[in-house]
């Protein structure tokens, strides 16, 4: 039984190892995110965890080793409970342009040619921050009055986004394609892609972007640092001030040759780290773990 994410996990996790399943997998995807937006009860997700943490068929996966670690701490387990797997990048995902397409992408967006194109695809949810986006935009525009700014997503927070897009006089120089069907459509669009996230565990937006030859600017929160080879594929900023955020993007968009080389080192670099049978194998492995195949030879002695 494999079970994905931290509500999952908890009501996926006690059936199963009430019913006996022999082989119970956890999958979290993020760090702790109970203490910082609101949901379930966080108390009652530790104690959860750590009743089944105390089951030997039950085993935990990560997909950063900031979120390993930060569940490790939050939920007083060894660390051997909880193993890590980044996630998996599956090439044929997304259809990535080539740089001859760019200009068409835009055109299709309704943005010109020599527009400094800064974007992001997001589901508008308070975790990811738009309004946050939205203030480091601002930032920009004022540096750049050729800059335009494309957000992708859904959610929500998305009437209040658009809301303080026109507030701050800016509803002109906004894209908002909604849902992107064809994410590789709007990477191509872009010149820099921009992150505001409060927390993470892998983000596979910056994944996704940097695959696409795109340069990633993004705070250093979660797995964010684990996700981007800093000064070569992006930047990671230390805090998550609009202030900041805007300097890296504006230093990027002012560096089209640190933009030429992250068109080449991006790609290789989620090839290596996010290979997707990579993902496949450990995740196949986790499921033969030692503590796993201890379980099923005590239980098979037992019967």
């Amino acid at each position: 039984m494999h079970c994905w994410s931290d509500l999952a996990n908890i009501i996926g996790g006690l059936v199963g190892t009430n019913l006996g399943v022999p082989s119970v997998v956890l999958g979290q995807r993020n760090v702790p995110a109970f203490r910082y937006v609101d949901g379930v009860a966080p108390y009652l997700c530790r104690d959860a965890y750590r009743f089944l943490a105390q089951h030997s068929n039950v085993i935990m996966l990560n997909n950063s080793i900031a979120g390993l670690t930060k569940y490790v701490q939050w939920l007083e387990v060894p660390k051997g409970k909880i193993k890590l797997i980044y996630n998996g990048f599956l090439p044929r995902g997304i259809h990535v342009r080539r740089a001859s397409e760019a200009k068409l992408c835009r055109r299709r967006l309704g943005i010109m040619d020599d527009a400094a194109v800064i974007g992001t695809i997001m589901r508008f949810a308070p975790e990811k921050d738009p309004q946050l986006w939205v203030e480091t935009a601002a930032v920009i525009a004022a540096a750049r009055p050729d800059a335009r700014f494309v957000v992708a997503g859904y959610g929500n927070l998305a009437t209040e986004l658009e809301r303080r897009i026109e507030s701050i006089g800016l509803a002109e120089r906004f894209v908002l394609p909604g849902p992107a069907k064809d994410v590789g459509s709007i990477y191509a669009a872009l010149d820099v892609l921009l992150s505001t996230s409060r927390f993470e565990g892998t983000p596979n937006v910056l994944i996704e972007a940097q695959a696409a030859g795109l340069f990633v600017v993004a705070p250093e929160v979660g797995g964010t640092s684990e996700s981007l080879l800093d000064g070569v594929t992006g930047i990671l900023v230390p805090n998550r001030r609009a202030s900041s955020l805007a300097s890296a993007v504006l230093e990027i968009i002012e560096n089209p040759t640190a933009r030429k080389r992250a068109a080449t080192e991006g790609p290789a670099f989620v090839s290596k780290r996010f290979g997707h049978q990579r993902m496949i194998d450990e995740t196949i492995a986790a499921y033969g773990s030692p503590v796993m195949l201890a379980a099923r030879a005590k239980r098979a002695a037992a019967n």
